[in-house]
């Protein structure tokens, strides 16, 4: 029998596991609980819904795959395509994470996890508008009225996420698009 699990660290582990196994679609309040040995009651006083363990298992495994990110980086190529890889290698690892995530937690605009997914991705869009802003190379006069920093970012951003939704194996074309845009 498995030990007990009681803190939240444990049992975000546990529904990380779980999330590894059988796919984030298919993590629940009672096999999380029968997995830590704890009473599901118990979970509830940690998560008070399934849609509240959700989101902090969601958050938890963007931290995890975030951990690695250069967070001052200035070539802004490469944060793009190390970004790329991040993701792409923590979906590798959690399988169909990033689909179900980005297309799960995007049908409600008012809802917890709609919220907290846009905080996950404006924190890698802020990243990124830092490195190209910090990039030596990047000429200047790409960025008129018609393209601010943010909306280039808004839209690398974009294409980074249809390229993991498409699986793609690489970015090569958008780092190409970029660095003839930008360089």
């Amino acid at each position: 029998m498995n030990k007990k699990s009681t803190s939240a660290s444990e049992i975000m582990e546990v529904c990380k596991q779980l999330v590894v196994e059988k796919g984030l679609h298919e993590l629940n309040m009672r096999d999380v609980a029968a997995r830590c040995n704890v009473a599901l009651g118990s979970l509830y006083n940690y998560y008070p819904s399934k849609n509240d363990l959700l989101i902090a298992t969601i958050g938890s495994i963007w931290q995890e795959i975030m951990n690695g990110f250069d967070h001052k980086g200035s070539n802004f190529d490469k944060k793009v395509e190390e970004l790329y890889f991040l993701v792409k290698n923590g979906s590798d690892r959690y399988p169909n994470f990033f689909n179900i995530h980005a297309l799960g937690l995007a049908k409600n605009k008012k809802d917890k996890g709609r919220i907290a997914m846009d905080q996950y991705f404006g924190h890698i869009k802020n990243i990124l508008v830092y490195s190209l802003r910090n990039d030596l190379k990047v000429k200047k006069e790409f960025f008129a009225q018609n393209m601010s920093e943010e909306m280039f970012v808004e839209f690398v951003f974009d294409n980074i996420i249809n390229l993991l939704l498409r699986k793609s194996t690489d970015c090569t074309p958008l780092l190409y698009i970029v660095r003839k845009c930008i360089y």
